[in-house]
Order: C-alpha cells, then sequence, then structure tokens
C-alpha cells in the first residue's frame, strides 16, 4: 500500500480508461462491467487504497475531469461523490437500507458491510456520510430496504422530473 506506486498504477489506469457516450467500457483494455467492478476482492482494494490521500484526489480530479467534458449531465455513484467529488451538484440522493437487506443483496455478510460502513465512516478523506447528516445536508434519502430496484428509480426519476 505504499502511496507512491499506488498512484503510479493508478495513473495508468486512468489514462487506460475508454469510455463510449461518457461511460467508462474498458480500463487498462479490460471490459467494465457491474459485475467486475462489484467482486469482493475489488471492494476489499478499493477500501484499502481509498484511505491514501493522492488517491483520492487523483481519482477525484478524474471524475471531475471527466463529468466536465460531458455534453449531457452527469450522474455519478459513491460514497463521497456528492459532499467531496461533486459539492455543488443539483441534486443529490443517498440510498440505504437494513445491512441484513444489503447483505442479502450482495455476497457479503452483515458483519462485513457493518464493519466497512463503520471504516467509511471514520476515515479522514473520502469518509461516508451518516444518513443524518447527509439530510441535514439536503441529500434526498432513499431507503431501500423494503423498495425493489425500479420502485427506487421511480422515485430518483420522479424526483428530477419535477424538481430539475
Amino acid at each position: 500500500t505504499d502511496e507512491t506506486t499506488i498512484t503510479e498504477h493508478l495513473a495508468d489506469l486512468v489514462e487506460g480508461i475508454e469510455a463510449t457516450n461518457g461511460v467508462a467500457t474498458k480500463i487498462a483494455g479490460m471490459p467494465v462491467t457491474y459485475e467486475r467492478l462489484k467482486r469482493k476482492e475489488i471492494d476489499a482494494i478499493v477500501s484499502a487504497i481509498s484511505w491514501h490521500t493522492p488517491v483520492r484526489d487523483m481519482v477525484n480530479a478524474s471524475l471531475r475531469a471527466h463529468a466536465a467534458s460531458l455534453s449531457c449531465p452527469a450522474v455519478c455513484e459513491g460514497r463521497d461523490i456528492g459532499h467531496v467529488v461533486f459539492p455543488d451538484a443539483n441534486c443529490k440522493f443517498y440510498f440505504t437500507a437494513s445491512a441484513e437487506v444489503r447483505a442479502s443483496r450482495t455476497r457479503h455478510t452483515v458483519e462485513a458491510i457493518e464493519a466497512r460502513d463503520l471504516s467509511d465512516m471514520t476515515k479522514p478523506v473520502g469518509y461516508l456520510l451518516p444518513v443524518n447528516q447527509a439530510r441535514a445536508d439536503g441529500y434526498i434519502v432513499v431507503d431501500t430496504t423494503d423498495l425493489t430496484s425500479a420502485q427506487a428509480a421511480d422515485i430518483v426519476l420522479g424526483t428530477v422530473r419535477l424538481d430539475y
């Protein structure tokens, strides 16, 4: 986890991003898919290296540059995307669900989810906001514990259509 080594490798990855219509399709020649991004190994690596300020700075600058290059509004997802990466975003959603439901939707245990939440809320950079702080900061909080993905999407689309 040497910061210099991580930052050098990350710079190579950022240089190797291929996009179609603003969506990353390949990183370092490998196809980008939801399944690849949500693997346990990726979660573990991201959680470990996201503590490093130079890494966060590089990723955030890359995300901002990419969003600025688009000819349409950007939709981004991440635990610090609204308060760190795009603090001036017009519309911010905070999705939450019980740890039990999140475990049933992923390949993670309840304990692993709770441990990552605690770790992400207490890290010095790019931390996860507690739900009450997100609400106080103007996020639209969507508790998906009892919602299907289609119902959650309807809430987002209804809000965006009405307010923006």
